[in-house]
């Protein structure tokens, strides 16, 4: 298989919005009998939602384990003429594609031509607009996150839990996808502040099964005090990166910020000696015909003392980008053991030591060898600190994964040592402090990566 088939084929088990394609994806991987596909094959086993693929990655890791212990798998052989009909056919549509997407360059529609996900259509929002977007939404979970805290003071205080629980859930922040590229920064503090949603809800939820079942009271309010640190982890996670993307903005990404009326630059001198943002910058060097109507004054269509700063428009480095991105997807794979959907993560355990059943088993006490840290050669790294090119978005990704490997392997000696003994819970407030930060890590560099990946 050739190296883009391969990536394709990669990236379609994990990122495939439909799970049928992700169902396929494993069993081609599969049928590669390259080892390299075991650890992709074993994240979506641990981590994809559909029942389906979790069964075809099975499928494909028991194939590999056959092949391991010199077991024959069988192959399918499939008909040549079936495949001569499927080739032509697949040539038609191949065709017919081309001369819709020809029409559709002649007409200049282009309504239907590119989803919506990835057409902007509009400009993005000033900065500060989505900035103020994402600390409303911050405060209002903070805010459910203390009323709920109230709630279990009570059940200290009292020994009952109250049953008045009548608390509205935040929304999402819900950036518009114009936003989420061009302001990254404010992005990762959104989606920060998105996963404490979930958490809170489940706490709402055990709050009101305490309510409903005297008898677990204690049980589910020791869980939900449990679930309710980890919000407030996240939530002061999302507070400290809100306040470095205003104290310290990263540069925008993508199209360049149309200005607003509000925000166009006023002819006074002050406003060529106060700093400006990245936006700003970008707003001043826009092309005049592209921001400014007829009538604009001329004195605000010509500021030309006003530099672009260097990091938002500097090009990228001439890297292998695809090899660094492969590289970089690999160590997801630690996600999964992190956490995962069928709850065997270290997390996951250290969670199940704290609870009133406390440990119960010690099958997943040996974790599978995880790969090493990625970092630059020296000659990507002397490519990337060249001064006439700037990747900020790939260096924070490479920086977060190293630093979330580097807590993953902390909490991973942690939890084989005290696993195998059923002793998990006497490292557990550690451990679980080092693997949060971790997951945390790793997912905003995951996000990085997905940012780069679309560029």
């Amino acid at each position: 298989m050739t190296e883009p088939a391969w990536d394709r084929l990669v990236e379609q088990v994990s990122t495939a919005p439909k799970a049928r394609a992700r169902r396929a994806a494993c069993r081609k991987l599969a049928t590669t009998g390259n080892p390299a596909a075991i650890p992709y094959l074993r994240t979506a086993y641990l981590n994809d939602e559909d029942e389906g693929v979790r069964e075809a990655a099975r499928q494909g890791l028991a194939q590999f384990k056959a092949q391991q212990e010199g077991h024959h798998t069988g192959r399918i052989h499939l008909n040549p003429r079936l495949l001569r009909v499927t080739f032509w056919g697949l040539g038609v549509l191949f065709l017919l594609s081309l001369g819709l997407n020809a029409l559709v360059l002649v007409t200049g529609d282009t309504s239907d031509a590119t989803p919506t996900l990835f057409r902007f259509d509009r400009p993005p929002s000033p900065r500060e607009q989505v900035i103020a977007q994402v600390e409303s939404h911050l405060r209002q979970a903070e805010r459910l996150a203390a009323d709920l805290r109230g709630e279990l003071n009570h059940f200290n205080a009292t020994g009952q839990v109250s049953c008045d629980l009548n608390y509205q859930l935040p929304d999402p922040v819900g950036l518009q996808p114009i936003d989420e590229v061009t302001y990254p920064d404010l992005r990762i503090a959104a989606l920060n502040v998105d996963v404490a949603l979930p958490t809170l809800q489940k706490v709402l939820l055990l709050l009101q099964g305490a309510c409903k079942n005297p008898a677990a009271q204690t049980e589910r309010a020791l869980q939900a005090a449990i679930e309710l640190d980890k919000v407030d982890n996240q939530l002061r996670e999302a507070g400290q990166q809100l306040q470095t993307a205003i104290t310290n903005p990263a540069p925008t990404v993508g199209p360049t910020v149309t200005p607003l009326p509000t925000h166009t630059p006023t002819p006074t001198p002050s406003a060529t000696t106060a700093p400006l943002t990245a936006t700003d910058q970008a707003t001043v060097t826009a092309a005049p015909d592209a921001t400014l109507s007829p009538t604009a004054s001329p004195t605000a269509s010509s500021t030309p003392t006003l530099p672009p700063s260097p990091t938002a428009t500097l090009p990228f480095p001439d890297l292998d980008y695809k090899a660094i991105l492969r590289a970089l997807r690999e160590r997801y794979v630690i996600i999964g053991d992190l956490q995962n959907n069928f709850g065997t993560g270290m997390i996951d355990q250290w969670e199940q030591a704290l609870s009133p059943q406390g440990q119960n088993s010690v099958r997943t006490c040996t974790l599978n060898p995880w790969p090493t840290p990625f970092d630059f050669s020296a000659e990507e790294r002397a490519k990337l600190d060249a001064p006439d090119v700037a990747d900020p978005q790939l260096e924070n990704a490479v920086r977060l994964q190293q630093e979330g490997i580097a807590l993953a392997l902390q909490a991973r000696s942690l939890y084989e040592a005290t696993c195998s003994n059923y002793n998990l819970a006497s490292s557990a407030e550690q451990g679980l402090a080092l693997a949060n930060q971790a997951l945390q890590k790793l997912i905003e560099s995951q996000l990085l990566y997905d940012l780069i990946r679309a560029r």
